[in-house]
């Protein structure tokens, strides 16, 4: 998934979507201040699959998926979308 601005790439986001699990690889930001809306975007598009774990073993992301509300466990950065998007407007 790819934010531009006319042709300029601002922000990206890689994730792979395996047996009813999407693995968010990488968010890669072209321009300051745009990975978090790319966080909720790709977010956003892995729930409306009906995908309800997303896990993330970037610990570089770390700052990011701590901000989206991702867990650590063991290795593994992970997060549950089952009422994610219907928190009666939560801001992050």
């Amino acid at each position: 998934m790819q934010m531009r601005e006319n042709e300029t790439l601002l922000c990206e986001a890689i994730a792979k979507l395996k047996n009813n699990i999407a693995y968010l690889k990488d968010v890669r930001e072209y321009k300051k201040g745009f990975s978090l809306d790319m966080g909720k975007a790709v977010l956003n598009a892995i729930d409306l699959r009906g995908i309800e774990k997303v896990v993330c073993n970037n610990h570089n992301l770390h700052e990011l998926l701590e901000k989206l509300r991702f867990e650590k466990k063991d290795c593994a950065f992970s997060l549950l979308l089952k009422g994610y998007f219907s928190t009666n407007c939560e801001t992050f």
